[in-house]
């Protein structure tokens, strides 16, 4: 140990020397590595901008967001109304029987017309022939 002690003392310049450059050298690698208040600052800057920027693009994001949700509410809303697949099969068939009962009663609506004409003419003519 005090062989240690004393080729230290006698190298000091040389090992003093050999840590201010080691230390350089981590103060480099440091000065490389991380930023400098300069830099910080420019990157502060810059950054607020983008944070504006993406705060905007954010607030038409919830808008978007939100015209499009209250147009889902108001779909769901219109579609509790409509009939279900069972519902309007049976409002066709329902409406192919009113059409069939139509169809039925032109033949009768006819003969009343017919006759509805012919009580005008004599009502017109007064009844002479």
């Amino acid at each position: 140990m005090e062989s240690l002690i004393n080729h230290l003392n006698e190298n000091a310049k040389f090992y003093g020397f050999l840590m201010t450059v080691a230390g350089f050298a981590i103060l480099y690698v440091l000065g490389q590595r991380f930023t400098t208040k300069k830099e910080f600052s420019d990157f502060k800057t810059e950054f607020s901008g983008y944070k504006k920027t993406t705060d905007l693009k954010l607030d038409e994001h919830d808008n978007s967001y939100n015209s499009l949700s209250e147009a889902v509410t108001r779909l769901d809303t219109l579609i509790e109304h409509l009939p279900t697949h069972k519902e309007a099969s049976e409002l066709k068939v329902q409406m192919s029987k009113l059409e069939g009962q139509l169809e039925g009663l032109q033949p009768l609506i006819k003969t009343l017309l017919n006759h509805n004409a012919m009580l005008m003419e004599n009502e017109i003519t007064g009844g002479k022939k």
